[in-house]
Formats: C-alpha cells, sequence, structure tokens
C-alpha cells in the first residue's frame, strides 16, 4: 500500500496555482496595459506599471516553481523507503578520488564506430588552428 506524503502534495499544489496565478493575471494585466499605451503612447506612468507588473507576476511564479520543486523533492520516497521496497540488495561502486586528478592529464579515448577509428567529443583536436574551448 502506498502511503501519500500530503506535504509534498500540497506544496506542488501551492506551487502549481501560484505558477497558474502569476501567468493568468500577469499575462491578462499585461495585455491590458499595452493596450492602454497603443491608445495614449508615450505614456510613462503605463510603462512603470508594465514593468511593476511583470517584475511582480515573474516573482510570484519563481516562488511557486520553487514550491513545486519542493513538493516533488518532499513527495519522492527516502533512501530507506526505496531500499525495503527493491528485491535486490544495493550495490556500492568504490573508487579513489586521485583518479579524477589522473583522468584529467589522460590523453583522448578512441571509439569504433563504423568500422572507423572516432576521437571522443571532449577530447582537444590535434592540430593547434582550432580555437581553444
Amino acid at each position: 500500500m502506498k502511503r501519500w506524503n500530503i506535504s509534498g502534495i500540497a506544496l506542488r499544489l501551492l506551487g502549481y496555482a501560484l505558477m497558474t496565478v502569476a501567468s493568468l493575471v500577469g499575462g491578462s494585466l499585461l495585455f491590458a496595459l499595452f493596450d492602454e499605451l497603443n491608445r495614449q503612447s508615450g505614456n510613462l506612468g503605463t510603462w512603470l506599471m508594465i514593468a511593476l507588473v511583470f517584475a511582480l507576476a515573474t516573482l510570484v511564479w519563481r516562488a511557486g516553481h520553487k514550491y513545486y520543486k519542493m513538493g516533488i523533492k518532499h513527495s519522492s520516497p527516502s533512501a530507506e523507503e526505496s531500499v525495503a521496497k527493491a528485491p535486490r540488495p544495493p550495490v556500492i561502486y568504490l573508487r579513489s578520488f586521485l583518479d579524477d586528478s589522473l583522468a584529467s592529464h589522460e590523453e583522448p579515448s578512441y571509439e569504433m564506430a563504423g568500422g572507423v577509428l572516432v576521437e571522443n567529443w571532449f577530447s582537444q583536436p590535434k592540430s593547434s588552428n582550432w580555437p581553444r574551448l
């Protein structure tokens, strides 16, 4: 039986509601302000209102997006739940951190692709005519 995480669901709904309100209200206000600007060109107050509405709508939308992402994190199962539900035992990969420094000084790797030896995407070309990335 699946256990519902109420806080994750509530945060996702709050985030979705904030993003929807910011999009609909901000969009309709901006549409009305631009319509007014077409009737009275050169009105500085209308331009300031457009900037203010756009900034507030963006802030509300970003807050809603953060709540939505936080809700997804709260809704995801914990590591203990995932391990308990998985039929196989966990696998742990061990490696030395010295490998990171060694990997940055290696020669480019080559692979066979369709019978042709191809240099991988992240290596530097051999000729010095190419600019460094």
